[in-house]
């Protein structure tokens, strides 16, 4: 509704940037299938006919909508509603975003979920601004350039992202 300057984290898509105009990326996020423990989902054509939750809106819920795999999709408005839902017996898988859900995991002491170690989708992680607005968008540039050539970068992702990391899911682990 252009009531909004900028949006701090938007997934660069063709489709969004007919939109707004985004920035260096910031991040690159994996997403994965997420599945209980024990599941017969161990690849991604295995969601074929399955039921599968998705955020609203969200990169996952993209996915699915253009590959047509699911035979059920369950949308809710919070990846965190989406892997309780799936925790809890509903559906059976859910698509997220793999550093996303292994904090949540993690913080809503989920035992009974895994996720399976193959990308779906891999999509830069930018700052999104209206479209035109040329003036903001060379500024966020330059602040994020600066934060990376000096390696205060590095330091923030060290500090709140690399405990999440694993070997083999993120392609690389932040944009340069």
């Amino acid at each position: 509704n252009r009531e909004i300057d900028l949006l701090v984290g938007m997934y660069k898509t063709p489709e969004r940037m007919k939109k707004a105009d985004f920035t260096i990326p910031h991040f690159i996020t994996t997403y994965v299938i997420f599945t209980r423990r024990g599941s017969d989902i161990k690849k991604p054509k295995d969601i074929n006919g399955k039921t599968v939750l998705v955020q609203e809106g969200d990169l996952g819920h993209d996915f699915i909508k253009e590959n047509g795999a699911a035979g059920n999709i369950i949308t809710k408005s919070e990846v965190e509603e989406i892997l309780s839902a799936l925790s809890s017996g509903q559906g059976d898988c859910a698509i997220a975003a793999v550093m996303q859900g292994q904090i949540i995991i993690k913080k809503k002491h989920i035992r009974n979920l895994t996720y399976i170690s193959v990308p779906l989708v891999q999509r830069n992680y930018c700052i999104a601004v209206k479209k035109g607005n040329a003036e903001l968008l060379a500024k966020l540039n330059e602040g994020l350039n600066v934060l990376k050539s000096t390696g205060e970068y590095d330091r923030i992702y060290e500090k709140w992202f690399s405990v999440y990391e694993e070997k083999g899911i993120i392609s690389s682990r932040h944009a340069r």
